[in-house]
């Protein structure tokens, strides 16, 4: 009987460790995501955008707490569009190079080995962030547009406080036509990434949702306008 509390004990244990370090965060389609989802999403963002060179990739914790958690949900309706519409393509060696990197850092740093990754959810993240920054790419190359030399020099004319008045507009003519197309394409992508997250029904879980509302004391007893009885003498 005592080795039957033990073990019901020790799952409990291992049910409220699991808890602590996996909520939900949100939804995407019928898909529910956890911060510990978000958690393997950040690492891999981490790794991609780390020098090559490095050979020691200093990570730490990334829970949901922070722009990992609107990224995850952002990038599994990408990955969802990109799946719909057979675009996005991952080379396999590019999945397998981001898996065993991954799986390197989880097996050297004791913060992540908490998490009990199975190899099976890490190739799932790689193939979802790969599929939805190609696709990311692909939609940046249709979007981009030439900038006029007109309308660089009517920039240039509404913002010459910012250009000082000795250097005429040739000088800045190409840096302000690179930055007004990178706006642009900045801006057009944004709208795209709200028509996905509405196409895919992208609902972001804000800690106030999963925090029970205040007790609120209970109402006074309504006042029947009786005088309350006098104490006996």
């Amino acid at each position: 009987m005592r080795s039957f509390f033990l073990i019901i004990s020790f799952l409990f244990a291992s049910l409220a460790s699991a808890a602590m370090i996996s909520r939900t965060i949100g939804t995407v389609d019928d898909e529910v995501l956890t911060s510990r989802q978000a958690a393997l999403s950040g690492l891999m963002e981490k790794i991609l955008n780390s020098n090559p060179k490095d050979k020691s990739l200093p990570v730490e914790s990334v829970e949901s707490a922070g722009p990992e958690k609107a990224t995850i949900l952002l990038e599994t309706a990408l990955a969802q569009e990109a799946e719909n519409f057979s675009l996005g393509e991952v080379s396999k060696g590019d999945r397998d190079a981001l898996v065993e990197k991954a799986k390197k850092v989880i097996a050297d740093q004791a913060v992540w080995k908490k998490y009990e990754f199975s190899e099976k959810e890490i190739e799932k993240m790689a193939q979802r962030k790969l599929s939805s920054k190609s696709l990311i790419r692909l939609k940046s190359d249709t979007m981009k547009s030439v900038i006029s030399d007109g309308e660089a020099q009517n920039y240039f004319e509404k913002n010459r406080g910012k250009f000082g008045s000795s250097l005429p507009f040739s000088s800045f003519k190409e840096n302000i036509k690179n930055f007004l197309a990178q706006k642009q394409l900045e801006d057009r992508l944004r709208s795209w990434f709200e028509i996905v997250r509405r196409k895919h029904r992208v609902h972001e879980i804000h800690d106030d949702e999963l925090t029970p509302p205040a007790a609120k004391p209970p109402a006074p007893a309504p006042s029947t306008g009786a005088t309350p009885p006098k104490a006996k003498s």
